[in-house]
Parts: structure tokens; sequence; C-alpha cells
């Protein structure tokens, strides 16, 4: 009986939360989607711009929080699942350090990218993981800094394995 009331509850979790997050990333993405249209018209003026642009960067962070919260659920259930592909990592980096980028100079943050010259051009693991969890840290620092800096590098170890850190003058 107790087992049977421990599934049970596990089953009504997970699907609370597939539906949660199907409800909450409609919305997102169509914020996502209508604020990239209208940035790519020509037709905006500077503050436009601006205020579009924040729109976009809060959606794709809301998009990382969901994304984020799934993760969690899907960890608990022991059936996470990587997507491993090719791409150009440093390409991954300025991207993802673009979403904080207007943030921070807001509060007058700079935001710094260091690359490791000897860092193989492309990498082969989970581009969406690998953004989702370095958008986190990223976001973290700039919650905890209010000026200064935040500065992400990326190195490769004597074992050939990716480091990427992120430091801040934050508390």
């Amino acid at each position: 009986v107790e087992l049977e009331k421990s599934y049970a509850k596990k089953e009504f979790k997970t699907s609370l939360v597939r539906t949660m997050s199907h409800e909450m990333r409609t919305p997102v993405f169509a914020v996502k989607s209508i604020t990239e249209q209208l940035l790519s018209s020509s037709n905006l003026d500077e503050k436009e711009l601006e205020s579009l642009s924040v729109a976009n960067v809060s959606a794709k962070l809301l998009e990382c929080f969901i994304n984020n919260f799934l993760d969690y659920n899907h960890i608990e259930l022991d059936n996470l699942e990587l997507n491993l592909s090719i791409f150009d990592l440093k390409e991954l980096l300025q991207e993802t350090l673009k979403l904080v980028e207007l943030q921070a100079s807001r509060k007058a943050i700079r935001v710094f990218l260091r690359v490791d010259p000897m860092l193989p051009q492309v990498c082969l693991s989970d581009y969406k993981r690998l953004q989702q969890i370095l958008t986190t840290l990223l976001c973290n620092a700039l919650k905890h800094t209010c000026r200064g800096y935040i500065e992400v590098t990326a190195t490769f170890t004597a074992t050939q394995k990716l480091k990427i850190c992120v430091k801040d003058t934050g508390i």
C-alpha cells in the first residue's frame, strides 16, 4: 500500500511538472518569437530596441529557469538525457554572455570572456545543457554583484577536460 502511494505521488508530481512546464513554455516561446521578429525590424528607435532586447533576454532567462526546474525533476527521476552534438565552443560562450551583458551594463558591471588559445574550437557536448549551466552561473553572479566585473574563463585541463570558471566581485 505504501509503495503504491509512493508511486502514485511520484506519477502525480511528474505529470504536474510536465503540465506546468508546457503551460509556462508556450507564453515564453511566444514572447521570444515576437521580440526576435521585432528586433530584426529596421524601423525601431534606440529606446524601442533596448526595451525589446530586455524583453527578449528576460524571456530567454525565464526559459532557462523553466529548463532548470525540469532538469531537477528529471534528475530526481534518474532519467536526465544528454543530447550530444559538435559545436563552436567560443560561439556558445559569447552567445551566453550576451544574455547577461545588457543587465550587467545597467548595473555598471563589466563582463569579460577569456578563452585559452589552446582550447579546441569545436566541442562535443550537450549545447543546451552547457549553455543552461553557464547562464545559471552568470545570472547568479549578476544577482550578487553590485559593481565591478564578472569574468568567464575557459581552459583545457592537463587531462584534456574543459574547465569553465565564472568569477565575480559580488558577495
